[in-house]
């Protein structure tokens, strides 16, 4: 073969068990450590979860989001710590979830014919921490008034900062969640029952953060009313 390729065999932690639950923790804030200062955000199911204080469903891994413009900076520093940037070329989708990955750099010829299957894979075959073997890469341009994604496939009108929920790890580093209005968005476009469930956590901390705002006016609307009744 002219290149080398890696197979990677999909690996589910189940979030309802309190020691997986410490263990993507513990990822999110090695991940966070190995990117220093460099700008990105972690998407997917995890960040929604962050986002709403609630793990609702089994995650297997980990997303980060970054612009196409710092993806050099993000791939020197993962690269630092032994990960490998590839592009999915070949998955069987049968039980044993069997993946054929393609190496890639940015700029590189192979990012540039499959580009909406990237992650960084780590090249130690037995990680001790399982949601470190893989980090799904997903990258997006800002064009106009739009956010675009790198394949073109999503283009998502911008209407609030990138930015959502800021989630603090154990040892103090901050890791900024994407805005959940832009998860819906990209989770429209998705299929899915893990997207649906995701959708669906979203729609209902939405809706739970609306009803908390009308009863917080109707509570001060009415303690005002009280007050002018008592002055009277």
């Amino acid at each position: 073969m002219l290149f080398p390729v890696k197979t990677y065999r999909k690996k589910t932690g189940t979030l309802t068990a309190p020691r997986r639950t410490d263990e993507l923790l513990e990822a999110i804030d090695t991940v966070a450590a190995y990117l220093g200062d460099e700008r990105w955000h972690l998407g997917g199911g995890v960040s929604v979860a962050l986002s709403i204080g609630d793990f609702y469903r089994e995650h297997s891994d980990l997303d980060i989001v970054v612009q196409t413009s710092d993806l050099p900076g993000v791939y020197r520093r993962l690269v630092a710590h032994d990960y490998r940037l590839y592009s999915r070329k070949l998955m069987n989708h049968g039980r044993f979830g069997l993946a054929v990955y393609l190496p890639t750099r940015p700029g590189g010829w192979v990012m540039a014919l499959y580009p909406h299957r990237l992650c960084f894979v780590h090249r130690e075959a037995q990680i001790r921490n399982a949601y470190l073997s893989k980090l799904d890469l997903f990258l997006y341009d800002t064009r106009g008034t739009e956010y675009v994604a790198l394949d073109g496939d999503f283009r998502i009108e911008i209407s609030q900062p990138v930015t959502g929920h800021v989630h603090h790890t154990r040892s103090g580093r901050r890791v900024r969640c994407l805005n959940l209005h832009y998860m819906r968005e990209f989770i429209a476009r998705r299929g899915g029952p893990r997207h649906l469930s995701d959708a669906l956590a979203i729609t209902a901390s939405v809706e739970s953060a609306r009803d908390y705002v009308r009863s917080a006016q109707r509570s001060s609307v009415g303690g005002r009313l009280h007050r002018r009744g008592t002055q009277g």
